[in-house]
């Protein structure tokens, strides 16, 4: 049998199998963010999530390249990398 190769995928296909890693992404950010609130009795869930969000106005705002998630399939990993990325905003800032 010959190989063939897989169609293209749309870019609403790839728009959404990013929105679900990226979702799955913040799930997991947030339920670690949720572990260390129970077992060091404070609140840090609302500065992880103002973090990241200023990150990721950081990423839209200075254009560079920074990774994405996958398009052709659900990758969370890629998805924590970009999180990550986007975590070290002050980084970003300091060095442009």
């Amino acid at each position: 049998m010959a190989n063939r190769a897989q169609p293209p995928i749309s870019q609403i296909q790839s728009f959404l199998t990013r929105f679900v890693a990226l979702l799955v992404a913040w799930s997991l950010v947030l339920v670690l963010a949720a572990i260390v609130d129970w077992v060091a009795q404070i609140r840090i869930w609302p500065f992880v999530v103002a973090w990241i969000v200023v990150g990721l106005v950081v990423m839209l705002w200075n254009p560079r390249h920074h990774p994405l998630p996958d398009g052709r399939f659900v990758d969370v990993r890629g998805a924590l990398r970009m999180l990550w990325w986007a975590a070290g905003w002050p980084l970003r800032i300091l060095n442009t």
